[in-house]
């Protein structure tokens, strides 16, 4: 495969990794639907991966991930959902804090970073995609 496919390759998976992007969310009221694990346990090693696994095992098209060790699923982002700079989703997942691990970004403080859950995620990171 010549450089510039998978330079072209790599975007086109940049971008089912980062889309939908950032949104705020409520602790009350939950954007996405389904809880697959939060703060009181379960998502000690969470990963975008772990999250996407979860939501397409429960056949949800997008998983969402929060505060570094939530992870929830829906099958779409709600209209209406308000969106927030990419920046503000900056909680490091809390399967990804090891020394040399890649570090993943997973959400924040009520923050969702909400993406494609049919997508693999087990090799792709966006530091991987931007060194190829």
């Amino acid at each position: 495969m010549m450089a510039s496919e998978m330079l072209a390759l790599a975007l086109l998976a940049y971008a089912a990794f980062a889309l939908p992007g950032c949104y705020e969310d409520a602790a009350d009221a939950r954007l996405l639907a389904h809880t697959v694990c939060d703060k009181t346990g379960g998502c000690t090693a969470l990963t975008l991966e772990y999250c996407a696994a979860a939501c397409r095992a429960l056949k949800y098209g997008i998983a969402g991930v929060e505060a570094g060790h939530a992870c929830f699923c829906d099958h779409a982002v709600p209209a209406g959902a308000t969106s927030t700079p990419d920046a503000e989703c900056n909680a490091t997942c809390s399967g990804t804090t090891s020394p040399g691990q890649t570090k993943e970004r997973c959400g924040g403080d009520l923050r969702l970073w909400a993406y494609n859950a049919t997508v693999s995620y087990t090799h792709l990171t966006l530091p991987t995609i931007l060194l190829v």
